[in-house]
């Protein structure tokens, strides 16, 4: 196996095994300060990633533009209609799918004029891996700001 290669798989494994969620939590609980640290990390477990694939994306929907064409063509009674509507929808699950419901068929509509995108795809990356992290100077860390 190359270095690049290795060097890839490293990179992945790092990245892997802290999750985001695990670093915003982590992130959360910090105070302000700068953070003298002196730590060996061991990540240890297998990657696996699959076989590239072809996937079909639908071409995105400028929304805004979309709405705007919309409401050019009714009448200022209905525009009002249907903002309020609009702000209710955030409060009323009803009304919220009955959005979505709509945007859904305006994006096949889209698709069926323009088609979707078959894009080439990287494979999905799986990992089961085991973090373990040794801190020097007795365990201390010492806030330096």
């Amino acid at each position: 196996m190359n270095e690049q290669i290795k060097k890839a798989i490293e990179q992945v494994a790092i990245n892997k095994a802290v999750s985001d969620k695990e670093f915003k939590a982590a992130s959360a609980e910090l105070p302000a300060g700068t953070y003298a640290v002196d730590m060996t990390v061991k990540v240890s477990g297998t990657i696996n990633k699959g076989e590239a694939f072809e996937q079909r994306i639908s071409n995105k929907v400028d929304w805004i533009l979309l709405f705007a064409l919309m409401a050019s063509k009714v009448n200022n009674e209905t525009l009002d209609a249907v903002m309020r509507e609009y702000e209710q929808a955030e409060s009323d699950k009803a009304l919220e799918a009955k959005g979505k419901e709509i945007k859904l068929r305006v994006q096949a509509h889209v698709d069926a004029q323009k088609g979707k995108t078959l894009t080439l795809k990287s494979g999905n990356v799986k990992a089961a891996l085991v973090v373990k992290v040794s801190r020097a100077n007795n365990g201390e860390v010492s806030k330096i700001a």
